[in-house]
């Protein structure tokens, strides 16, 4: 029979073994960026998510964490621009690679620009806009990648920067080209059919159907208005062009868009179809499509149903699949939100918002607050930063105190009783193993 000393000591080296697991697990755990915004991987969008979360801060006047301001412009790479995610900064940008997808990007830069434009970090911000001048192509459209033609969605998105910025579309040119010409041509005009008419495409060789993704984003970037949209009011007066006409006025151009915007929405309830998943919403285009309409200065009514229709959609958008909140949804929330303000309060005077009224209507207070919560504290103390406001570096005596990083108090109590297990287990190792003194 095994001698009890022995028994008792494998017993307890077991246990200790057992209660170590957990702590090994939890030291190879990545841990995100601090400032980061998001608990999903950034790969592919850390930027992007971390410029609208702290737009949606300045849309409800708050001013955003400083380590998230930062976090921002530490990413930015040495030629001003910006791309997806850079999980070292210490290490050089790579060169674009259009082929690929990979290096810096033009949306990714403009949306940052756009970011801190808003909270006056002017030096980054014209950093930035000076990179994207450099990528401008020859019909004044941007390409996503340098190198490649002209989207509507990138040229869209620049044209917000520049306007939040201060700047103007018509001043941003390349070979005789403006940033407002490059838009345009993508629009579809008096050529295609009267329902295509006022939609954008991708690209300009696409042929004249009218892409939501690149719509939205054209829209936006067409009616000249800085992101948090800061419109006064908004109306129904939206019209389709007058065609024939040979040379369509901005506003015109503006109203149209608005039309086919209100169109697509009205056939779907205030939404917009997914154009890749039939029977889908596609909540991102919806989203953007009230900041889009809100900065028109048109679909009033529009406007109404679809923050209804997006109030009904935040328990099956927000969350993913890990059940995490994802920053980038409750700040596009709460950017249309605000943005629709006028047009809720006008559609409201009307006594016209029972639908609104039925789901409870979006909370941007509630919003922010979940949105500040997925903000990552993991540095030892507050962050001290150098530089004051409108310098590379963010203004903010006052760092926010985060999260204390190391083993919390259950950690540190589950490995002190591993050791004493494993020194007990050890102990009585020792005492079966001793030779045993032999009667005579």
């Amino acid at each position: 029979m095994k001698p009890l000393g022995a028994a008792v000591s494998s017993i307890c080296i077991a246990i200790a073994m057992l209660l170590s697991l957990p702590l090994v697990a939890h030291a190879a755990a990545p841990e995100l960026p601090d400032g980061l915004f998001g608990s999903q991987d950034p790969t592919y969008d850390g930027v992007f998510r971390q410029s609208e979360a702290i737009l949606a801060y300045v849309a409800m006047d708050q001013t955003p964490p400083a380590s998230a301001v930062q976090w921002l412009i530490d990413q930015q790479c040495a030629n001003g621009s910006w791309q997806a995610y850079r999980a070292d900064t210490a290490v050089p940008c790579p060169a674009t690679d259009a082929a690929n997808y990979s290096g810096p990007d033009s949306n990714s830069t403009a949306l940052a620009v756009t970011a801190l434009s808003a909270i006056k970090q002017s030096a980054s911000a014209n950093d930035g806009l000076a990179y994207l001048r450099t990528i401008q192509n020859d019909d004044g459209g941007m390409p996503y990648y340098q190198g490649q033609a002209s989207d509507a969605s990138s040229t869209g998105l620049t044209a917000v920067a520049v306007s939040t910025s201060g700047g103007s579309l018509g001043a941003f040119t390349q070979a005789g080209k403006s940033l407002r010409d490059g838009l345009n041509a993508f629009q579809i005009d008096c050529s295609a059919t009267a329902v295509e008419q006022g939609g954008f495409v991708y690209l300009t060789s696409d042929e004249a159907f009218g892409s939501d993704f690149a719509s939205v984003q054209g829209l936006l970037g067409l009616s000249d208005v800085g992101v948090p949209i800061g419109k006064p009011s908004s109306d129904n007066d939206q019209t389709n062009f007058a065609c024939p006409d040979a040379s369509p006025t901005t506003a015109d151009r503006i109203s149209a868009g608005a039309q086919w915007l209100v169109t697509k929405l009205a056939a779907n309830n205030g939404t917009l179809a997914s154009e890749y998943t039939p029977g889908q919403t596609d909540w991102t285009n919806t989203r953007v499509a009230v900041l889009a309409l809100a900065a028109s200065g048109h679909g009033q009514a529009a406007i109404t149903t679809a923050i209804a229709a997006l109030a009904d959609s935040v328990n099956t958008t927000v969350k993913d699949s890990d059940g995490n909140d994802r920053p980038g949804v409750l700040a596009e929330l709460i950017l249309a939100n605000q943005a629709a303000q006028p047009a809720l309060a006008a559609k409201s005077s009307e006594g016209s918002l029972r639908a609104l009224e039925a789901t409870g209507g979006l909370d941007s207070t509630a919003l922010l607050d979940r949105l500040a919560k997925t903000l990552n504290t993991v540095s030892l103390g507050p962050i001290a930063y150098s530089g004051q406001g409108d310098e590379k570096g963010v203004s903010g005596s006052s760092a926010p105190e985060l999260a204390q990083s190391g083993p919390s108090n259950s950690v540190r109590t589950t490995f002190s009783l591993a050791l004493l297990l494993l020194a007990l287990g050890i102990f009585f190792l020792s005492l079966s193993t001793a030779p045993v003194a032999q009667k005579p």
